[in-house]
């Protein structure tokens, strides 16, 4: 009579996770690969580029961040009197519409070549545009306004304890075409000193430099809600003045 060996209770325990062990590779290895997925679908977005042209009719035919204008008449000049000037104009160069602003600084000197400084209380230049001071709101102006699509705001730069001459549009500017003369800042023989400009300015010589800056949003800045062209002014100049990194007339740029 053969004994029968009795399976030991270790024996048991390996031959069961033993078990265990092949059910967990012949399941685990199946269930592992049931996963899905979607195909990829993906997008594309072209942003809109800026681009911009400040031309006189004596500056070359191109970008240029600053332009000359001819005075004809430039010698013992009165606050008031017209001036023979050729036309500085903008051309919108962008695939969108633009607000743009454009930046003006008054240099003037005594013939012993004491500079004058600027105090941004009275307007300097006769442009044909209301005159709105942010400083000095008392010292507005709206007579004589010939041209509604601009106006001549001082704006207070605090980041920089600076203050800017600023041509302000009051509209956005299409896309400038191919075949267009382009947007007027100042119109032909249509620059004049300021009747307003203080006797700080007698017997000097007067010079200006302009940049044109421009920005395009989805927005409006919020000029909808702004009731006033001095709030409308102060969204439209900040917008672009933070867009330059909060400084306004470097005049070395890269096109």
């Amino acid at each position: 009579m053969v004994k029968k060996k009795k399976l030991s209770g270790q024996t048991i325990a390996i031959i069961i996770l033993a078990v265990l062990l092949l059910l967990t590779i012949g399941f685990g290895g199946v269930f592992a690969y049931y996963s899905a997925r979607s195909n990829k679908v993906s997008g594309k977005i072209v942003m809109a580029n800026l681009k911009i042209s400040l031309e006189s009719s004596n500056s070359d035919t191109g970008t240029s961040d600053k332009s000359e204008i001819v005075i004809s008449n430039g010698v013992n000049v009165v606050p008031g009197q017209p001036l023979e000037n050729s036309p500085l104009v903008i051309r919108n160069l962008s695939s969108t519409n633009i607000y743009l602003v454009v930046v003006y600084e008054i240099n003037a000197t005594k013939e012993d070549g004491t500079a004058i400084d600027d105090l941004y209380i009275d307007p300097v230049l006769g442009l044909g545009v209301e005159y709105i001071n942010s400083i000095y709101p008392e010292e507005n102006d709206d007579l004589g306004v010939s041209n509604p699509t601009w106006v001549d705001y001082v704006y207070n730069a605090e980041e920089e304890s600076k203050v800017y001459r600023c041509l302000v549009s009051m509209v956005e500017f299409a896309p400038t075409a191919e075949n267009d003369n382009g947007i007027v800042v100042i119109g032909e023989n249509k620059l004049s000193l300021a009747g307003e400009m203080g006797n700080e300015y007698q017997n000097t010589s007067i010079s200006f430099t302009f940049q044109a800056y421009a920005i395009g949003s989805a927005t409006d800045f919020g000029l909808s809600a702004s009731p006033t062209k001095a709030e409308k002014c102060e969204k439209i100049v900040s917008a672009i003045y933070e867009s330059q990194g909060c400084k306004f007339l470097n005049i070395n740029v890269n096109n």
